[in-house]
C-alpha cells in the first residue's frame, strides 16, 4: 500500500497539465500513488492522462462526468489506498522536496496535518526548486491556535492544496459539492479536527494566478458562496464555544455581505438576492453588538445602513437638517 495519495482534479487544463504531473512524478520521495480525476474535460486532458498511465503504475486514472472540483476531489478520496492524502490543483505545480519533506515532518512531529507555504503568480520564479532548509513549527488548534494559523500560516487555514492530511479527517468532512470557495467551507474543520498541525516554513507549493480561474469570474451569484463559507464558519464556531474566532469570522461576513449586497443591486439588478444577504446578515449579528466587533467606524455606518437602510434614511435627514440649523444659528449670531 502506498504511503501517500495524491489526487489531482483535472478540468480544461491542458497548457498546465503535463507540468503538474511531472512536478509530482519528479519527487524525491517515491512511495505514493498518483489519482487524476478527469471531470469531464472537453480538451485533451483525459487523453493526456491516459499517456501518463500507461507509462507508470504509480497512476490511476478516473473518469467522471463533469461535477465540478468537490466531486472530482471526492472521487480521489474514493478511490484512494493510503492513509495520508495530499491535493495538488492541476495548472499548479510542487517542489521536488514536497512530500519528501511533509512526510518526514508527520514521523518527527506526529500531526495529523502538515502544511507548507506558496508562491502564488502568475510565472514560477527561477529558483523555485532550490534546495531549502526550512523551519517546522507546531500548533494545537485550539481557539489560539486556530486564529494564529490564520493570522501567520495564511495558506494553511484557508486552500486545501498545499497541505499533507490524514484520510481519516477529509473522509469525516468530505468537499461540498456544487459550490464554489469549497476550500473556505471545510479547511477549517480538517484543522480544528486535528490534534497537532506542523507547519513547514518554505514555498513548495507554486500557485498558478490564472485571470480565467472560477474565482477570478465577473461577478455573479456564484460569487456568493464566499458568504456562504463565511456564514459556516460562523455558525460553527459559534456552536462549539469560540467566541473569539465567532467574533472575528462575524465581522468578516458582514463587510463581505455589504460590498456583495451593493454588487447585487448595481451590477446585477437583483434586489431579491440583495434582501436575502440582509436577512443572513441579522441572523449573524442576532446578539451581537457592532460596538463588540473588531471594525472600523466606516465599515460600523456602512453595516448599520445595510441592516437598517430605513432608520439610516431618518438619521441622515435629522443630521442634515440639525447641520441646518446650526448653520442658520450661526449667521444669525454672526450678523449680531
Amino acid at each position: 500500500m502506498p504511503k501517500i495519495s495524491v489526487i489531482v482534479p483535472v478540468y480544461k487544463v491542458e497548457q498546465y497539465l503535463c507540468r503538474c504531473i511531472d512536478s509530482i512524478l519528479g519527487q524525491t520521495f517515491s512511495d505514493f500513488e498518483l489519482i487524476l480525476v478527469d471531470d469531464g474535460s472537453p480538451d485533451n486532458c483525459g487523453r493526456i492522462c491516459d499517456e501518463y498511465a500507461a507509462k507508470d503504475e504509480r497512476i490511476h486514472v478516473i473518469h467522471q462526468e463533469n461535477g465540478g472540483l468537490s466531486a472530482a476531489r471526492n472521487t480521489g478520496i474514493l478511490h484512494s489506498k493510503s492513509d495520508w492524502i495530499c491535493f495538488v490543483d492541476s495548472d499548479d505545480f510542487i517542489h521536488h522536496q514536497m512530500l519528501d519533506n511533509m512526510y518526514n515532518t508527520v514521523k518527527k512531529t506526529t500531526a495529523d496535518i502538515v502544511a507548507c507555504s506558496a508562491i502564488e503568480a502568475e510565472n514560477a520564479p527561477f529558483d523555485f526548486e532550490r534546495e531549502w532548509n526550512p523551519s517546522i513549527e507546531c500548533k494545537v488548534p485550539d481557539e489560539d491556535g486556530l486564529i494564529w494559523i490564520q493570522e501567520n500560516w495564511v495558506y494553511c487555514y484557508w486552500v486545501a492544496w498545499g497541505k499533507l492530511i490524514k484520510k481519516d479527517i477529509v473522509q469525516k468532512f468530505p468537499m461540498p459539492v456544487g459550490r464554489i470557495y469549497e476550500d473556505n467551507a471545510v479547511v477549517f474543520r480538517w484543522l480544528h479536527e486535528a490534534r497537532l498541525v506542523a507547519y513547514i516554513g518554505a514555498p513548495y507549493c507554486f500557485y498558478q494566478v490564472n485571470p480565467n480561474g472560477i474565482s477570478k469570474e465577473k461577478f455573479s451569484l456564484k460569487q456568493l458562496d464566499w458568504l456562504w463559507a463565511l456564514e459556516d464558519q460562523v455558525n460553527f464556531f459559534r456552536e462549539i464555544g469560540y467566541k473569539k474566532l465567532d467574533i472575528k469570522m462575524t465581522a468578516k461576513f458582514l463587510i463581505q455581505a455589504v460590498w456583495n449586497i451593493d454588487k447585487c443591486i448595481h451590477l446585477l439588478k437583483d434586489k431579491n438576492a440583495a434582501e436575502c444577504i440582509r436577512d443572513h446578515m441579522k441572523c449573524i449579528k442576532k446578539g451581537i453588538g457592532l460596538s463588540s466587533l473588531p471594525l472600523s467606524k466606516y465599515h460600523k455606518k456602512c453595516i448599520w445602513e445595510k441592516l437598517h437602510p430605513f432608520m439610516a434614511v431618518i438619521i441622515q435627514k435629522s443630521e442634515k437638517n440639525i447641520k441646518r440649523a446650526k448653520r442658520k444659528i450661526r449667521k444669525i449670531l454672526f450678523r449680531t
